[in-house]
C-alpha cells in the first residue's frame, strides 16, 4: 500500500469565497468513457484486514455508517462517499480517523483534506491493494487526532495544492494505464 504524505496544516480564517478554478477530474473522464467494473471494487472485510495489519488497529472500531456510539471511539472509518468531518466529535484524543475518497481532484476534498491536515499530527492518502486499480477510489487515513476542526471555508496554500496534485497525478497515471491494459479504455 502507497501512501503519500500530507503536510500539517494550520487553519486561519475561513474566507467568504474562493476564485473558481477549472478543476481537472479523471473521474469524469471516465464516465464519460462509460468504463463500468463489473466486480465490487472495495472488499470491505478484505480492506479491514489490510488496515488493522499496517496501522496495528484493534477493537472497537466505529463504522460511521452504523448507529452513534455510545462513548467516545479511538478508531473511525467511513465507508461513505460522504466527506464528512462531524463525527469527529466522537473520536478521542490521538485517535486514528479512515475516510473513503472517491474523487481527490474537487474542491470539496481538497478543503476535506486540509481540514484533516490541521486536525491530526499525520494525514496520508493511500490506494489499499484490495482497492481495485480500475477504479479512483482511494482512502486517507488520519492518526493522532487533536481537535475538531473549525468550520468554514479556507483558502489551500500553494505547498498543500501541490502535494494534492501529485497524488492525483501519480493515482491517475496508475489507473489510466490499469485501464489500458485491461481494455477497459479506448485510445486516449
Amino acid at each position: 500500500m502507497a501512501c503519500f504524505i500530507l503536510p500539517h496544516t494550520v487553519l486561519n480564517t475561513p474566507v467568504t469565497h474562493l476564485p473558481s478554478e477549472r478543476v481537472v477530474s479523471l473521474v469524469s473522464y471516465i464516465q464519460k468513457q462509460d468504463v463500468i467494473c463489473q466486480h465490487e471494487c472495495v472488499n470491505e472485510k478484505q480492506l479491514m484486514i489490510e488496515f488493522r495489519h499496517k496501522y496495528k488497529l484493534t477493537d472497537p472500531i466505529w463504522i460511521t455508517s452504523d448507529t452513534e456510539p455510545e462513548s467516545y471511539c479511538s478508531i473511525m472509518i467511513n465507508h461513505s462517499s460522504q466527506l464528512t468531518l462531524r463525527d469527529l466529535s466522537m473520536l478521542t484524543a490521538h485517535g486514528t480517523y479512515i475516510s473513503k475518497l472517491v474523487d481527490s481532484t474537487t474542491e470539496e476534498s481538497l478543503q476535506f483534506l486540509f481540514k484533516l491536515a490541521s486536525s491530526f499530527r499525520n494525514v496520508c492518502v493511500c490506494k489499499p491493494d484490495s482497492v481495485c486499480a480500475l477504479s479512483s477510489i482511494k482512502y486517507v487515513v488520519a492518526t493522532d487526532f487533536l481537535d475538531v476542526p473549525k468550520d468554514g471555508v479556507y483558502e489551500i496554500p500553494y505547498y498543500f495544492k501541490m502535494v494534492v496534485d501529485e497524488l492525483n497525478s501519480t493515482y491517475g497515471q496508475i489507473q489510466l494505464e490499469h485501464l489500458r491494459l485491461h481494455n477497459s479504455l479506448g485510445k486516449i
